[in-house]
């Protein structure tokens, strides 16, 4: 049986602020105010991983949401 690697996927702010229609601004918020993962710093940008952009989605629905419209 051969073990598939998959690369761990990074994706930016501007990629982040679509997935959840919301600003730029309003992630870095979210942010500091502890109500979404923080990012990565790589490479002088912050980025964030997919994973925990999945896991973040799946509490969402258990807990109080942190991206009320």
């Amino acid at each position: 049986m051969t073990n598939t690697i998959f690369p761990t996927r990074f994706v930016p702010i501007d990629v982040v602020a679509k997935r959840y229609s919301v600003s730029e601004d309003s992630i870095r918020r979210l942010v500091r105010e502890k109500k979404f993962p923080p990012g990565y710093k790589i490479g002088g940008s912050t980025r964030w991983k997919i994973a925990d952009l999945d896991e973040f989605d799946e509490n969402l629905s258990t807990a109080q949401p942190a991206l009320a419209a």
